[in-house]
């Protein structure tokens, strides 16, 4: 009987052992990839630097359109606390890159409204750096898009994969959505 005990024993303590090892396995596997994917936007990641300079050109263009619009202009203010937020350092990354697309969205706007402002036809370098800023600043950078697709491939394997499921439940949390149009 206190063979069979022992036995029983070793083998429950052996499955606890081999389920607390897949468990750690996983919760450290998936931390460490969700960990890669956020690097992107740390401070010596490539897509913060882009985003930094992103930023810069929105303060330039807050300092072109404060010419010309009203200092309680929604969009110029919108525009600076954007850009504002985005030089401050370290901020989440989903504050980041919402960051990002007001100032998208705002440089559509100015490009539209700001050419046809008198004070604005009537100086040649305004009109120019209207151009210029509200033209870079339109686009969709390719490294946000390529965040994007990172952080929807990386939600949707750790929703899918049975390790990814199990690091959920043991406090692994999924990436916060980005649109990756």
């Amino acid at each position: 009987m206190k063979n069979k005990l022992s036995t029983v024993a070793s083998i429950l303590l052996c499955i606890l052992l081999a389920a607390a090892a897949v468990c750690i396995g996983a919760v450290r596997g998936w931390s460490q990839e969700r960990s890669e994917v956020l690097s992107a936007l740390e401070a010596d990641g490539e897509m913060y630097t882009l985003l930094e300079n992103r930023a810069m050109d929105a303060a330039n263009l807050c300092v072109v359109a404060a010419r010309h619009l009203p200092e309680d202009d929604e969009q110029l203010l919108n525009l600076r606390a954007a850009s504002s937020l985005m030089l401050s350092g370290n901020i989440a990354p989903e504050q980041l890159l919402l960051a990002d697309q007001t100032i998208t969205d705002t440089a559509i706007r100015f490009a539209d409204e700001l050419p046809q402002l008198d004070s604005v036809q009537s100086s040649k370098r305004d009109r120019a750096y209207v151009s210029m800023l509200t033209g870079a600043l339109q686009k969709k950078t390719s490294l946000s898009y390529q965040y994007g697709l990172a952080v929807e491939d990386f939600n949707l394997r750790l929703r899918s994969e049975l390790t990814g499921r199990l690091a959920m439940l043991l406090g692994v949390a999924p990436l916060p959505g980005v649109n990756a149009e």
